[in-house]
Formats: structure tokens, sequence, C-alpha cells
């Protein structure tokens, strides 16, 4: 596993995602044999997975084709999409998904009612379709109804529906179909978007944030009506590392190896101990060894560095059985051998180190890939292979 060093040098350096699993371990594998995924995004009610081959996988909820395998059926195990493997990096959201190959090109399909594809018109796709023609792509995550990429030049470029939080950035409040550019910074480093707002990091360590702050989501110290419409620094720290979010809440890491938190915390996901919305980042525990996270609509996962997974938040989606929510971080069993992790709304997919995939939570529509739609309170293997 990377080191806390190493991560936050590479997250801010080379566009990594989070959510890629480390080279699978023979010396490691509990008896498994490994299925070598290298990243996994969860969306509503589906899941998106790429293995270290470079096939894309997806399963789960397909009714406006966000699995890419060109029906609108519904999918209770993996399948595969496609027979390239030249695939970089994949983001799921909401009913949507949006990917990067290898070539620096970007794709997406799904649901394009508010131009969430970036393809330039609002007609859905049940197959992975190209946006534009450039290839110097490096970072891209999905929104609710919006898409966000970041350049290998270090520019913002943003997409999809802006009314009324104007989360994209741009000023204009105005639907993009086709990517546009926000400002003319060229020093950003990760994106990522929630339901209403978006919180991004640039290269030197300083946190921005824009869009709606309906329940303090953009960590200001204000709530209600206030709305940024172009990317806003908060605070003036440069020491921010690694950032998540998915609805109203968000957590990150800094350079330091500490957790921090704010926005929604009706479950206790924000992991401060109380359940009451957080209008500023708070300090999660004491701990610094904290090597990466990832936010669900009403949950939290972590990994540490020693490779265990902590889990807060919403009773259903916390992988150990527990009847009661959780306002601060817990380990998740006792199992060390853990490398990435990718939380969704209703459930989590982690990767161990031999590259097995894991699941837990709800299981609507069959987003887990179990084979069925039944719901699992602690984790379950999920195997990646073609049907015959």
């Amino acid at each position: 596993m990377k080191s806390k060093f190493t991560f936050v040098i590479a997250v801010l350096t080379a566009f990594i995602f989070i959510f890629t699993a480390c080279p699978p371990d023979d010396d490691d594998n509990d008896g498994i044999t490994p299925v070598t995924v290298k990243m996994v995004s969860v969306g509503q009610y589906y899941t998106v997975a790429i293995k270290t081959d470079g096939s894309l996988w997806a399963w789960g909820r397909n009714d406006y084709g966000q699995l890419g395998d060109g029906t609108t059926v519904s999918e209770y195990s993996p399948k595969r999409i496609g027979t390239e493997n030249d695939w970089a990096s994949v983001a799921a959201n909401f009913e949507h998904t949006v990917a990067i190959k290898a070539d620096g090109s970007l794709w997406a399909w799904g649901r394009n009612n508010y131009g969430q594809l970036g393809v330039g018109d609002t007609t859905n796709r049940n197959t992975p379709v190209r946006v534009g023609e450039e290839n110097n792509w490096a970072f891209v995550s999905a929104g609710d109804w919006q898409g966000m990429a970041i350049k290998t030049d270090g520019t913002l470029w943003a997409w999809g529906r802006n009314a009324g939080s104007f989360i994209l950035g741009d000023g204009s409040g105005v639907q993009q179909n086709s990517p546009v550019q926000i400002g003319e910074d060229n020093d950003w480093a990760y994106i990522d978007l929630g339901g209403g707002h978006a919180i991004a990091l640039k290269k030197e360590g300083s946190l921005w944030v824009w869009g709606e702050n309906s329940i303090g989501q953009l960590g200001s110290g204000e709530s209600g009506s206030t709305i940024y419409t172009t990317p806003t620094q908060l605070g003036e720290a440069k020491d921010w590392a690694i950032i998540s979010t998915v609805f109203a809440h968000n957590a990150t890491i800094k350079k330091d190896g500490s957790l921090w938190a704010w926005g929604n915390n009706y479950n206790g996901q924000v992991g401060n101990g109380d359940k009451i919305d957080q209008y500023s980042p708070v300090k999660i525990g004491s701990a610094t060894d904290w090597a990466s996270i990832s936010t669900g609509s009403t949950h939290t996962v972590a990994l540490k560095n020693d490779g265990s997974i902590w889990i807060w938040g919403n009773k259903g989606y916390l992988g150990d059985g527990s009847a009661e929510d959780r306002n601060v971080p817990a380990q998740m069993g006792a199992a060390k051998d853990w490398s990435a992790i990718a939380a969704g709304r209703t459930y989590t997919m982690a990767i161990k180190k031999n590259g097995s995939l894991w699941a837990w939570g709800s299981n609507t529509y069959g987003g887990l890939g179990t084979g069925n739609t039944t719901a699992a309170s602690t984790p379950v293997q999920i195997t990646l292979v073609e049907s015959e």
C-alpha cells in the first residue's frame, strides 16, 4: 500500500483516483483467487468497475442506459461492457456515467436530459459515446445531472444542469450541453460533485467550493440561501490533500493525515459525535493516519494507512450488521488488507490488496452485483467473469 506521503503527492500532481487498487499481492490473498479489479465507482443503484486488463464492467439499475451495454435492462451480476481493454478511469453518480480511456479521450453514457453527457444534445445514450475529439483529459467526475473534468494542462471544464445551484461554476446558471472552461486557472488537481455543489483542490493544496449551501455543504459557516456562483476558496489553508462528496456532506484529509468533515449530518455521517449539521470543517478525532475517504449520501467510509476500513453514519450501510446509526468512525472488522473504497448513496464497494472486489449495504436493482437484490449487512465478494 502507498504511504501517506506518496499518496498525497500523487493526488496533487498526477490527478490520480483514490479508488484505484494496489496491484494484486499473491502473498495476501486469503485463499481467494484475485479478480484484479483496479477501480470501482458507485452510482444511484448501479456500479461500474475497471479491471487491471483495462476492461469495463457494470451492473445494477439501467433504465437510462447508464450501464452502457446497449440496453435499458437492469443487471444483477457484473457484465462486461464492450470488448475494449483501454479504459483508464470511470465515474458514476446518479443516472449517467463518464470515463476516460488510456489515450486521454472522454466518454459518457446514460441519462442526458440536462446535457450531462456533454455530447452537445439531450438524448440518452445506452452505449459509451465520445465527448468531443480531444485526447487531453486527465480526471473526470459525475454529478447528479452534471459532469466536470480536468485536462492535462490543469484547466477545469464543466457541463450539464446549472439552474438554481450554479453548480457548474461558470457564473451563468445556464445549462451547458458541451464542456465549457471554468475560469482561466490551470492549476486544478481534483474535483468532486455533490447534489448541488462542487468541491475541488488545486495543486498547491488549497480547497475550493461553489454551488448551493442549503445545509452548510460549502463549509463557509453560512447556510440557507447562500450560493457561490463561481469557485471560491474555503479559508486560506493550503494543506488539503484528499476530498470526497456525493450529496450534501463532505469529507476531506489534510496532508498531515488528519480527517475533516462538514455538511449534512442527519445520520451522523460527518463523524464528529452528534447529528447536528456542520457549517464549517470540523476535525474528526485525533488520528493522523487516514489514507483515503469516500462519502455516501448518509454514510462515510475511510481507509487508514494500515489497510483497515472505518465507517460511520447510516446503520444500514456500515458493513458490520449494526442496528444503530454511528456518529463516530469505527473499524469495520479486523481485516487490514483493504486497498480502495467507493461509497455510493446506499451501499459501498471496496477492493482488497489482492484485487478482489467486495460489497455491502442496500441492494435495490442489484447494485451490489451478487446476482440478486438481497441486501448485505457484511461484506460479500463480487466476481467479475464473462458469461458463457
